[in-house]
């Protein structure tokens, strides 16, 4: 569309009511058509700024995607061997050969694999102490992935897929048809530090520190978990040699009395007890049998013996009597006949090896005392009434 051409060109105001007086027609239909050329030109001009807008976001995706292409480069530069190559045959350097850049699509081109997939992370649902296990992992994996999430918008996407229940709501309100509106990863990690991160972590660091005590574990295992308690609560190196000494077992110190280490910075004095831990374990080791001691903290334990003996195997034992033993034997009272009723097996009542005594036919004829006891007083001993009964 062209733009409209004026019937005269007055120059005064005078001139231009002159001109509009003689040609009305002409002037109203210049007028008209300059109104509609305006109205073209403001579409034009909104359509020019929806195609500058799709051009700085393609422009901005071509970006990642290079930037991705280059840190997948990187990656298998440094992962390649350090070999020499082989000398050519001919002393002649290689002629380049001429590409024509106008053909080559950079955002489809792929000369490199994609870097080994590292594994998910397992959701976060709101665990107040499981946000940092989130967060380290989401790094990482974000980190060493990157050439597999080259934009923000993939990035903001996956870790949104992460996140589950009431952490997911509070980045809800940031998604618009489907898309994440925050700038990148790291202000969605920021949002969930914000709402679920503990912010007297250095404070509870430093009284679980203060209170750290090895007692039966592990060396390894309690100077691991030192280790990370010293970091968290921000203290200073100095302090770490007292409270590393005072955290130890009695063992330890013990052994650190009588062989000092040559240093007392923190570093050294830490070493220099992994050292005292290791001959003690040898020590243990050599002298201790391995099943009568407990390997996890090596305090010795007394043995348990057992013995599995067949079923079907008589087990022959022989005692042997010292000469200085006392004879006790002469001191039995020896029964009648050599042995008692019961070893014959005979009636207890009358005798007899026909029968017991529960079908003993003779009547009982031994006496016994009925004892009954009164409730009295517990100040007092309760009377004891016996009375003779006989049977028969």
């Amino acid at each position: 569309m062209t733009a409209p051409q004026a019937p005269a060109r007055p120059c005064s105001e005078a001139e231009f009511l002159q001109e509009v007086q003689k040609n009305p027609a002409e002037w109203w239909n210049y007028l008209t058509g300059l109104d509609a050329y305006r109205t073209w030109l403001e579409q034009q001009v909104t359509e020019l700024k929806g195609v500058r807008n799709y051009q700085r976001e393609e422009l901005e995706t071509a970006h990642d995607r290079i930037a991705g292409l280059h840190a997948q480069i990187q990656v298998r530069e440094r992962s390649a061997p350090a070999v020499a190559t082989p000398a050519l045959a001919e002393d002649r350097p290689l002629t380049p050969v001429p590409v024509d850049t106008a053909t080559v699509n950079p955002v489809n081109t792929r000369n490199y694999p994609l870097s080994e997939r590292l594994p998910d992370p397992d959701k976060f649902n709101g665990d107040r102490n499981d946000l940092r296990r989130f967060t380290a992992q989401i790094y990482t994996k974000l980190t060493v992935n990157v050439d597999r999430f080259p934009t923000a918008e993939s990035r903001m996407a996956y870790v949104n897929g992460r996140l589950e229940g009431t952490p997911y709501k509070q980045i809800l309100p940031y998604i618009v048809q489907g898309r994440c509106t925050l700038s990148d990863y790291p202000a969605i990690l920021d949002i969930l530090d914000r709402a679920y991160g503990d912010p007297n972590r250095a404070r509870n660091a430093q009284q679980s520190l203060f209170s750290l005590r090895q007692r039966n574990t592990e060396f390894g295992a309690f100077l691991a978990e030192f280790q990370r308690l010293a970091l968290e609560s921000n203290l200073s190196e100095e302090s770490l040699p007292t409270l590393l000494e005072n955290a130890v077992s009695k063992e330890l110190r013990s052994m650190l009395l009588h062989n000092p280490p040559q240093s007392y910075q923190y570093h050294d004095l830490a070493r220099h007890l992994q050292d005292l831990e290791n001959r003690r374990r040898y020590y243990d080791s050599i002298v201790t049998p391995p099943h009568s001691r407990n390997l996890g903290t090596g305090h010795r334990q007394s043995p348990v013996q057992t013995i599995s003996t067949p079923a079907t195997r008589p087990i022959k034992q022989e005692i042997t009597i010292s000469p200085d033993a006392m004879d006790l034997s002469r001191h039995q009272r020896p029964s009648s006949r050599g042995r008692n009723r019961k070893e014959r097996r005979e009636c207890y009542r009358c005798g007899s090896g026909e029968h017991f005594v529960a079908q003993c036919p003779e009547p009982d004829n031994r006496t016994f005392r009925l004892v009954t006891a009164r409730s009295v007083s517990r100040s007092v001993s309760p009377p004891i009434s016996v009375k003779t009964v006989s049977r028969g």
